[in-house]
């Protein structure tokens, strides 16, 4: 099983955690950011991996908008 730890807006977390629920991806939030965004590690098996790419779509679209 990998892990990756990602960092989450609040304002997309909702988002996030649907993704997360949809695909029944373990996870746990590991804490808070200077910014105060949340950091959550999600496990996952090569199958999933197209959900854990999403997850990473979501959090790059944030960054791009704070730009």
């Amino acid at each position: 099983m990998r892990k990756m730890t990602l960092t989450v807006p609040a304002d997309s977390m909702v988002e996030f955690a649907r993704i997360i629920e949809e695909n029944e991806l373990d996870n746990t939030i590991t804490g808070l950011t200077e910014d105060e965004e949340i950091m959550v590690e999600v496990q996952y098996d090569n199958d999933e991996r197209q959900a854990v790419c999403e997850l990473i779509e979501l959090t790059e679209a944030e960054e791009d908008d704070d730009e």
